[in-house]
């Protein structure tokens, strides 16, 4: 029963939050009212970036998405405690992603090379997490990296290319480690 009334709270609490955000964000904080967004999540959204959060998501506390000029789509997935998801360019997470704690999600990085402007500081690519896969605690995902379907990425991975469907990847960088359906469970 108490579980009940912390969440209902929360719930409560979202409705008045997200049309608040998204009037102070001018609209560039998108989400369906019946969300469970913990008070403690950051939401950002910076220059033209997007958060667009559809279905019924779980953000856990301490969790952070910044959209700096890129956009952040989630569908009814779980993000656990203390994850980080910025965005310059696409980040999107399909329906049924389940997140561990301490994730970091990042769709760039610096351009180590000379740059003559701003525009050139960093390298830009999109992140595509496919439906019903499940990133393990402390993992971090980074530019260019489309996980697949049903996929499992293991604690503590660096995955910096694609996984394809129905595989276990870990450790660093991230390399298949087994086929799901033949793996030791």
């Amino acid at each position: 029963m108490r579980r009940k009334i912390f969440y209902g709270t929360r719930i409560i609490y979202n409705f008045i939050r997200i049309p608040i955000k998204r009037l102070i964000s001018f609209g560039s904080v998108n989400c369906t009212l019946v969300q469970n967004i913990s008070p403690d999540a950051k939401l950002r959204a910076f220059r033209k970036g997007k958060i667009v959060i559809s279905g019924r998501c779980t953000i856990e506390d301490g969790t952070l998405l910044e959209s700096v000029g890129g956009e952040i789509k989630i569908s009814n997935a779980f993000i656990n405690r203390n994850t980080t998801i910025v965005s310059m360019a696409d980040i999107i997470i399909e329906s049924g992603v389940t997140i561990g704690p301490g994730v970091a999600i990042y769709d760039h990085d610096h351009n180590l090379g000379l740059y003559q402007d701003k525009k050139d500081a960093f390298i830009l690519k999109p992140i595509v997490i496919k439906e019903k896969a499940w990133i393990g605690a402390n993992a971090t995902v980074l530019k260019g990296v489309t996980i697949g379907k049903g996929a499992v990425v293991a604690a503590g991975a660096v995955v910096i290319r694609d996984v394809p469907d129905n595989t276990i990847v870990g450790g660093v960088p991230a390399i298949r480690l087994a086929e799901r359906d033949n793996a030791v469970r």
